[in-house]
């Protein structure tokens, strides 16, 4: 398992929109001083949501690009290892981010702080304690609301 982010790039892009959010129009200044918003229709926010896409996007190819190298470096030491087999079966998981979504017919902006979406097809990781690892869950493969192993 590999785990890294976006190198404190999406806390530097949070902040800039943070403090920018503050003069937008429409912000109520006291609600917006104790619970930062931005309204979801407004340009800021769509400037908001692509930039950090973009430094969700960056994370990714961050954590492909380590994996790659670690890989590599291990197969230098077992003779025939297939690094870039190994990089396209892996399971890339995001668990910091925020994303527009529909719920109970209403579109809302859903930050996952530590968790993660699994759609039907999916798979995921679910973290255990420490000594217990990881373990992958599938839940298209038990119906609504389980998971089974795959």
């Amino acid at each position: 398992m590999l785990h890294s982010g976006s190198r404190y790039l999406g806390v530097q892009v949070r902040d800039w929109y943070v403090e920018q959010g503050a003069t937008q129009p429409g912000i109520d200044k006291r609600l917006y001083a104790r619970i930062p918003y931005l309204p979801k229709d407004s340009p800021f926010a769509e400037d908001y949501l692509a930039d950090m896409r973009l430094v969700v996007e960056f994370a990714r190819e961050s954590r492909r690009e380590m994996m790659l190298r670690t890989l590599e470096v291990i197969g230098e030491f077992h003779g025939r290892f297939d690094a870039h087999g190994v990089i396209a079966g892996l399971i890339d998981i995001n668990h910091n981010y925020v994303e527009l979504e529909n719920h109970f017919g209403e579109a809302l902006f859903v930050h996952r702080k530590g968790a993660i979406r699994v759609n039907q097809g999916q798979k995921g990781l679910i973290r255990m304690a420490l000594r217990l690892g990881l373990k992958l869950s599938c839940p298209a493969a038990c119906g609504e609301g389980g998971e089974a192993p795959c």
